[in-house]
């Protein structure tokens, strides 16, 4: 790995990362890595208040981390749950993504979610947000369950995937475009 170290970096410098991080996710490391990506200059450069929204969907990408991702590792007597989160630029503008392994009878469910929010618009959601706010959150839900929406409404576009690791376990992977 010491080798390939810098092939590593200069991949990812040659695909825009800005931020990169994998492993165990805590509430800790959500606030370090939320005040690297607030403070990054390049990030405001091209649009006032970006770095405000990439923040906010890096933060509901972390939530959902921390509420569902099923792989989890004792240390220290707590536990943590684990997940990759990049931030970064490319062709099409900045980007936030994030992923981590869930339960494979979670997917389709997560999927159907996530396809009506892209085929709404920005009022749309925006009124769909409202309505969930004054619902109770379904019974999967271990927040306030407003966390994709959130998402849908402050990136541009969205985009998902799932890639199944074993029968007990997929890796889903979520890309908000800005």
């Amino acid at each position: 790995m010491n080798e390939g170290l810098y092939q590593f970096k200069q991949r990812l410098n040659n695909e825009g990362v800005i931020f990169c991080y994998s492993g165990p996710i805590t509430q800790e490391l959500t606030e370090v890595i939320g005040h690297v990506i607030r403070t990054k200059p390049e990030i405001n450069q091209d649009r006032p208040n970006l770095s405000l929204k990439v923040f906010s969907v890096f933060v509901e990408m972390v939530q959902n981390v921390l509420n569902y991702s099923e792989t989890l590792t004792e240390e220290h007597h707590h536990e943590e749950r684990e997940g990759v989160v990049v931030v970064g630029r490319d062709e099409k503008g900045y980007y936030v993504l994030c992923g981590n392994q869930i339960d494979p009878a979670s997917v389709e469910r997560i999927t159907k979610r996530l396809e009506t929010l892209q085929q709404m618009d920005k009022d749309a959601l925006r009124k769909h947000y409202k309505e969930q706010r004054r619902k109770d959150p379904d019974e999967f839900s271990k927040g306030a369950g407003l966390g994709f929406i959130e998402i849908a409404r402050k990136a541009e576009s969205f985009e998902f995937s799932f890639a199944p690791i074993s029968p007990k376990t997929t890796f889903f992977s979520l890309k908000a475009l800005f």
